[in-house]
């Protein structure tokens, strides 16, 4: 009994507590993050609500492929939340390349066809990071950022970790983020949700033949702006404040 309730402590008990001290310590953080969560979210209801184009067909997959990318922004932040920061960002890979994947199968329709099983050879995505780094600024570079972090299994994020005097070990259970770590969580959370967004812009938006520099939304008259590129630049030039790191 004793050992049954130490893995329900270990699964759930100190999940919880991390998650409390998570919430005390950084709520502002959380709030900036639900907020950028909070663009893509709209742009995916608005189109919902407004009729767009969504018949079967690259868009309808892009629109879908973008759709679970938002949700594994949100899965990300639980994740956060709950002390398990590795698990977050690997989430956060599989949402940018997500979204990648949207942006190349709606502007190759090669891709499309390899993607939708209707070629002999099988649809690759890692094509579609570097076909959509044309696109959306700087995809490339931070997708491999995540891959070095969380994907692929290295001494510095997944070994021993070092002590303050000098000593190695390896701890159970969640790992508690000091302010400057968690702002740079949060930040690299807030990138991958605009990068959502630039893919959303992609996926749904098309010229607008009566308003010279002016979007839409596909199959409607509802206007659009697409900004996710400048506010990307903007974020990114948070992050590379933050190359002392050695993360970015």
């Amino acid at each position: 009994m004793a050992e049954t309730n130490a893995i329900r402590d270990y699964i759930f008990k100190q999940r919880e507590e991390a998650r409390n001290v998570f919430d005390e310590q950084h709520r502002s953080l959380i709030d900036e993050a639900v907020a950028e969560i909070g663009r893509p979210y709209s742009f995916l209801v608005t189109a919902v609500i407004e009729g767009a184009d969504l018949r079967p067909g690259p868009r309808f997959d892009g629109f879908a492929l973008v759709k679970s990318a938002l949700e594994s922004l949100v899965s990300s932040l639980q994740l956060s939340r709950d002390g398990a920061q590795l698990d977050a960002l690997a989430l956060l890979r599989v949402a940018v390349e997500a979204c990648c994947v949207a942006v190349h199968i709606i502007e190759s329709p090669e891709a499309y066809e390899r993607y939708a099983g209707r070629r002999s050879r099988p649809y690759d995505s890692n094509r579609a990071i570097s076909f959509s780094k044309k696109r959306i600024h700087r995809v490339e570079k931070f997708w491999s950022i995540l891959s070095n972090a969380a994907i692929h299994p290295s001494r510095r994020f997944y070994g021993p970790q070092p002590l303050d005097d000098g000593s190695l070990s390896v701890r159970f259970g969640p790992i508690v983020l000091n302010s400057r770590d968690c702002e740079l969580l949060m930040l690299i959370l807030s990138i991958a949700a605009l990068i959502v967004q630039r893919a959303c812009e992609v996926v749904l938006l098309v010229d607008d033949n009566q308003r010279d520099g002016w979007l839409r939304l596909v199959g409607t008259n509802f206007i659009a702006t697409a900004h996710g590129n400048t506010f990307l630049k903007r974020k990114f030039d948070e992050l590379d404040a933050f190359t002392a790191t050695g993360l970015a």
